[in-house]
């Protein structure tokens, strides 16, 4: 699967955006999986001096590694907050409907539950 050929957006000044946070998600019994693939920013270094916003963009790719789908959002990486990675998005069903959702924690501290429609 070549990533480069998806429509990863452009980094914002000062930071560079990798591949981040990777799930392959079983929407309920009738939909293959497929998998889940954000990006994260990274201003050169785990503490940032200033915050930053930016627009990453969450991947659904099939199995076949064909682009299925695209979720631009809002995030950002807040002066004087330390960033190590260990905050990790999960599958769950969390409104009891018995289909998957990802819970996918951002660097601003607000957490996106994503549900397939």
């Amino acid at each position: 699967m070549d990533i480069s050929k998806f429509p990863w957006p452009q980094a914002a000044e000062k930071a560079i955006f990798v591949p981040s946070r990777c799930h392959a998600v079983q929407w309920d019994a009738e939909t293959p999986p497929e998998i889940f693939l954000t990006q994260q920013a990274v201003m050169g270094g785990h503490a940032s001096d200033e915050t930053y916003t930016f627009n990453p963009t969450g991947l659904f790719i099939g199995l076949q590694g064909q682009l299925t789908g695209a979720l631009p959002f809002d995030d950002a990486q807040i002066a004087g907050y330390y960033y190590n990675g260990e905050v990790h998005s999960k599958t769950a069903d969390v409104d009891g409907d018995g289909k998957q959702e990802i819970i996918y924690p951002k660097q601003n501290g607000r957490i996106m539950v994503i549900k397939r429609a």
